[in-house]
């Protein structure tokens, strides 16, 4: 009996430490975040909205939502962020594909990217037919993130 409580006793305190780990690890790489507060929009329609934009010095994201203020659907349209250093390089580029936006209707959207010392970013809309050649790296949110993710799934669905 007294190895039993012995165990449950570690197994209660490997679970806490666990959790405490969580915690501590998220909330440290949240408060290495800051804000992106220069950006520049260079879009009329559809209108955009960022909700939150940080970065850290290797990497980042930006949440926003898009509404289409006219009386067209948009179609085969692309949102380019051109991100830049702090005395205004260009750093590197992201696109987020927009189909399919009824009038009057709002998307969210996210991107991340794995660029470093962004200091500013802009964004413009681009057609389907001004920009012929984009690559998966700058098409996809974050293809490292992504296959992490993958992988850190698969490894949980196997224990």
């Amino acid at each position: 009996m007294d190895r039993m409580k012995t165990f449950l006793i570690y197994l209660i305190l490997f679970v806490a430490l666990y959790f405490f780990v969580d915690f501590a690890s998220f909330a440290y790489i949240k408060t290495t975040y800051n804000d992106l507060t220069k950006f520049v929009i260079d879009v009329p329609n559809p209108k955009i909205k960022i909700q939150e934009g940080k970065a850290t010095y290797i990497n980042g994201y930006i949440k926003g939502t898009l509404l289409n203020n006219t009386e067209e659907e948009i179609e085969k349209q692309y949102l380019k962020f051109e991100f830049f250093s702090e005395r205004d390089v260009l750093l590197g580029k992201k696109y987020v594909k927009v189909e399919n936006l009824s009038p009057n209707a709002t998307r969210d959207f996210e991107i991340r990217f794995n660029i470093e010392n962004v200091d500013s970013y802009k964004i413009t809309l681009e057609d389907e037919s001004q920009i012929p050649n984009i690559s998966d790296e700058e098409l996809l949110s974050d293809p490292k993130t992504t296959g992490f993710l993958l992988v850190t799934t698969l490894i949980f669905l196997y224990i």
